[in-house]
């Protein structure tokens, strides 16, 4: 069953909505119950999660801001979103638009299936200053330019770019200046590479971000810090059946990540990584819909709330 609806979005974008009841505080409960009726625990002082209240903020250069799936299973993908964070959703032709009360938080983009190729992955949109700069240092930093820049500078301009890993986001510049956060919103973006190393020179040396690290355990965690303040993530892929190739990936704010796998795996998803301890991102989790898209879960963010 399919908790999601495809008229709500009809019935409130007939209306014209203002841009400060975009940016409200929205506090209703999220319309199925699950884990976000959950309390949240306290966190340590220095995090600064949002819980159950989601906003609209000011987006600086160099942050993130929006976030498409591109999934060859768009409906699959967009039915275990809409059941698994209480998200509205309306779809004109290949794109689906998700909103969380009043709020807008993602959306999906149908792609045709390749069988050669990831059948869901995430493309952040990170604002820039200037897209065609972007695009340019981008060639000399020796990344791939995927989509070249169109649209209208200040506007609506955009590009895809990837790196020499093969992680791929969307910059753009113009209206695109918010970012939504909040539980059930998309909260943290991490970078899942095999070279950490080439991806934080070639992503540090295109925005302008600083690195920071967390050792802890095996691995370190690398943090790209935008004028100080921690805006992602990086680590290296563990080589996993499901952690081999170079991707961005969302993680999304709940109140219980073992509440969240419990349902995620009642709506046919798979637990494919577990951070019961993670130093960054606490008990997180990433999960696999039964389309094949992942998105990541954990109980705490830093940076972005």
């Amino acid at each position: 069953m399919d908790f999601g609806t495809d008229s709500l979005g009809s019935a409130r974008a007939g209306s014209d909505r203002s841009r400060a009841a975009d940016r409200m505080v929205e506090m209703s409960p999220a319309r199925v119950g699950g884990f976000r009726s959950t309390a949240q625990t306290t966190p340590e002082p220095s995090f600064r999660p949002t819980g159950r209240i989601r906003r609209e903020l000011c987006a600086a250069p160099g942050s993130f801001v929006w976030h498409d799936l591109h999934s060859s299973d768009a409906v699959e993908s967009g039915a275990f979103l809409r059941n698994m964070f209480g998200w509205y959703s309306k779809t004109l032709g290949r794109r689906t638009l998700f909103t969380q009360g009043v709020l807008h938080v993602a959306g999906i983009v149908a792609v045709d299936s390749d069988p050669n190729s990831h059948p869901g992955i995430w493309r952040p949109h990170l604002r820039v200053a200037n897209v065609d700069d972007c695009v340019a240092r981008a060639r000399v930093l020796g990344g791939t330019v995927i989509k070249a820049a169109e649209g209208i500078p200040g506007l609506d301009r955009h590009a895809e770019i990837c790196d020499p890993m093969g992680a791929s986001l969307v910059v753009a510049d113009g209206a695109l200046d918010r970012r939504t956060v909040g539980e059930s919103t998309i909260s943290w973006d991490e970078l899942h590479t095999r070279d950490p190393r080439i991806s934080a020179s070639f992503w540090t040396s295109l925005f302008g971000w600083t690195t920071d690290w967390i050792v802890t355990g095996s691995e370190p965690i690398g943090v790209f810090l935008n004028g100080g303040e921690r805006v992602a993530s990086f680590r290296q892929t563990t080589n996993s059946v499901f952690d081999r190739a170079s991707r961005w990936v969302p993680f999304i704010q709940t109140p219980t990540t073992a509440s969240a796998c419990a349902i995620a795996t009642g709506l046919g998803a798979v637990v494919t990584t577990r951070l019961a301890t993670d130093p960054l991102l606490g008990d997180a989790a990433i999960l696999r819909d039964a389309g094949g898209a992942e998105v990541g879960i954990c109980e705490r963010t830093q940076a972005r709330g």
